[in-house]
């Protein structure tokens, strides 16, 4: 039984060998085409990185061109942005100067106006306060009156001359009997210039 082991042992040793020897030999040439698939394989990354680096680059020129480009498009658009600012602003000093005359113009034809209607209001209240001198009316009547002819309402002549309604209507009331007539109205007539 001992030569059986020992013989099983020399054959499965062998056959190691042989395996050994039969994968050395197969690897070799599995290798050999291991090894030139690799190399094919990597030419190809290569070539196909050349490629793409090639396309990166047109890509890049493509961007510097158009960002050129783009730049000289913004440079001129903000060339022609600051002529027209320049001309608008000299066309707004222009307009601007232009204004002030007329707005100065025009203070002096409301000068004028306020001139005249403030003559014209002098003279009428004028006329007004002589016209109602012969009816001997006291000078808070004549104010009550001044507010009648004008149309105010007596809660709103007591506001303005700042006494009561009451006071108002009593005033009123002296008005009526001394330039003899029997509402605002007549009285408003009779005192018109």
């Amino acid at each position: 039984m001992f030569t059986k082991t020992k013989k099983y042992e020399e054959a499965f040793s062998q056959l190691k060998k042989y395996n050994n020897l039969k994968d050395s030999i197969m690897g070799i040439e599995q290798k050999k085409v291991i090894e030139n698939l690799t190399i094919k394989y990597k030419v190809q990354q290569k070539d196909d990185k050349i490629k793409i680096l090639k396309q990166q680059r047109e890509i890049v020129k493509r961007r510097n061109l158009l960002f050129i480009v783009a730049s000289i498009l913004v440079i001129l658009g903000l060339l022609v942005l600051v002529y027209i600012v320049n001309l608008k602003r000299k066309n707004n000093t222009l307009l601007i100067k232009e204004m002030q005359r007329d707005i100065s113009d025009y203070i002096h034809k409301i000068h004028d106006f306020e001139e005249e209607i403030h003559e014209q209001h002098v003279s009428k209240h004028d006329l007004f306060l002589e016209k109602i001198k012969q009816f001997d009316l006291t000078e808070r009547e004549e104010e009550v009156l001044l507010y009648i002819s004008k149309g105010y309402k007596n809660a709103e002549i007591a506001e303005k001359i700042f006494v009561s309604v009451n006071t108002v209507k009593t005033h009123i009331k002296n008005i009526f009997v001394k330039m003899d007539v029997r509402n605002r109205i007549e009285a408003t007539n009779k005192a018109k210039v």
